[in-house]
């Protein structure tokens, strides 16, 4: 069941197209340009071409804003000053706002069935005020917008059902400032069953534009090396069930020891204390350990029997008994 919706902003929420022509026109007639066709459609082109370059990385978000202004005074012959228009034009589109049709009370009613997160790539201050004048924060739990002093990263696979659904969402994550996306190359209905797709995830890594760390069947250091000089330019590489497995693995591969008995029994005991003070209940707490074990038993020696009374146990005093006999085996 879906839990959580994300939502852009402009052109799907608002109409930005109508609330730009109104605040640039504005804008223009305050720095003595008159905004006819012509003009309006040479800004376009201008700012198009910023935009493309800021995609390209040859510019910055700052540089786009004023000198696509810069750039239209010179192609007028007008002197004034870019960085006072680029202000002035902000604080224009920052004021009022403009429904499309529906929008509204379709916002509204999806919030009453789903968690609400809205995505902008639009200046903070100025989606801000246009929020606000909208009434639309009451709406969204958190809003991302560009400029905020943080960085956002996502976790995506290829698609619910096919792989080949990754092309179409791969297009909306490239229009975003992602600090890094995270690929893991199966389908959510998958789930871990089956193989991670090595072979999808190259022929997309090419088309991604934001850093890209690789997830997925990464349960040795051989494999973690493999992994690193097949895919060099890599920003990163995510471990999930695998560090549980081994939670050295990474110091491992770095050329460090394998994890001890002194150091996986703190580690467990940490975790096993840890979720009974945040649950307030040490059966719950078992539940979680459950999950950890899973994969962490098969670092003992002749574990089995031991694994059978693990996962029928259910008594804080029952999982400390077996732990303590799981801790006087071998380690492999």
């Amino acid at each position: 069941m879906m839990e959580f919706l994300f939502l852009d902003l402009d052109d799907t929420i608002l109409d930005f197209h109508k609330a730009e022509r109104i605040a640039l026109s504005k804008t223009l007639r305050d720095f003595g340009v008159e905004p006819t066709e012509e003009v309006l459609a040479l800004y376009h082109k201008i700012n198009l071409w910023h935009w493309e370059q800021l995609e390209k990385g040859k510019l910055t978000r700052d540089e786009v804003q004023v000198g696509r202004f810069a750039a239209l005074f010179r192609e007028l012959g007008v002197s004034a000053d870019a960085v006072r228009c680029t202000r002035s034009y902000e604080g224009n589109l920052a004021v009022g706002h403009y429904f499309l049709p529906g929008a509204e009370e379709a916002v509204a009613s999806l919030s009453q069935k789903y968690r609400l997160f809205l995505a902008s790539n639009g200046t903070a201050s100025v989606q801000a005020g246009r929020l606000t004048s909208a009434n639309l924060y009451r709406f969204f739990e958190t809003v991302f917008a560009a400029n905020l002093p943080i960085a956002i990263s996502v976790k995506t696979r290829l698609g619910l059902r096919e792989e080949d659904e990754f092309p179409r969402i791969l297009a909306i994550y490239n229009r975003y400032p992602i600090s890094e996306l995270t690929i893991h190359p199966r389908v959510m209905r998958q789930l871990y069953r089956g193989q991670a797709d090595r072979e999808a995830f190259a022929a997309a890594l090419p088309q991604c534009k934001p850093p890209v760390c690789y997830n997925g069947d990464i349960t040795t250091t051989g494999q973690l090396h493999a992994l690193e000089a097949e895919f060099p330019t890599l920003s990163g590489i995510m471990i999930g069930r695998g560090i549980i497995a081994d939670p050295a693995l990474f110091r491992k591969a770095l050329g460090g020891p394998a994890a001890t008995k002194a150091e996986l029994r703190g580690y467990l005991d940490d975790l096993y204390h840890g979720y009974t003070e945040l649950f307030g209940s040490a059966g719950c707490a078992i539940s979680r350990m459950k999950g950890h074990w899973f994969y962490l038993i098969h670092c003992f020696a002749d574990s089995e029997k031991l694994e059978k009374q693990l996962k029928k146990l259910r008594e804080p005093w029952e999982y400390e008994t077996v732990v303590n006999q799981i801790f006087t085996l071998p380690l492999i």
